[in-house]
């Protein structure tokens, strides 16, 4: 298991994650350490305290703030057409269930006169929608299974010494 301090966290989670959906600044941070959203381990002198965070803290905080943002992007899609200057395009959510097609299938259609040129130009930009959520959905289960892949090498090396302990116990038992 890998430990960052403060500022390579920030590092770390900006190459993770990307750099806009992450905190830019290591008052963010300070500041989730202190409301205890990012656990610590504290190490060095007394003097002069400094803060380790480890890798699977670190990636917990990260699906966090990305589910919270998911949440308030989700709920200010909803009212997008409710404020003061009127209402704005709002660009509907494409679902998992419909299907891609590739750039090349969509060009033939278009060289062989199925769709004109603006219709052709609408569809670009929807297929294009489409596959950014499919990017978007697939980078979300990667962080997911990787997340699921740490926590599950931890539970193995937690019954690993367990058994080591059990094992020792029974070995000072059998006289």
């Amino acid at each position: 298991m890998k430990f960052y301090t403060i500022p390579e966290a920030l590092t770390f989670l900006a190459k993770e994650y990307g750099a806009n959906r992450m905190p830019s600044s290591l008052e963010t941070l300070r500041r989730a350490v202190r409301t205890g959203d990012l656990l610590v381990q504290e190490e060095g002198d007394p003097g002069r305290k400094g803060y380790t965070i480890s890798e699977v803290d670190l990636r917990a905080y990260a699906k966090k703030r990305l589910s919270r943002m998911e949440r308030r992007s989700t709920s200010s899609s909803k009212t997008a057409g409710n404020y003061v200057g009127g209402p704005r395009e709002v660009v509907p959510e494409i679902p998992e269930e419909q299907e891609t097609k590739k750039f090349h299938e969509l060009y033939a259609q278009f060289l062989n006169g199925e769709m004109d040129e603006q219709s052709y130009s609408l569809a670009l930009y929807r297929e294009k929608s489409k596959w950014e959520t499919t990017l978007r959905n697939k980078k979300e289960q990667l962080i997911n299974l990787t997340s699921l892949v740490e926590s599950l090498k931890n539970e193995i090396l937690d019954c690993e010494a367990n058994i080591a302990d059990y094992q020792e116990g029974i070995n000072k038992a059998a006289f």
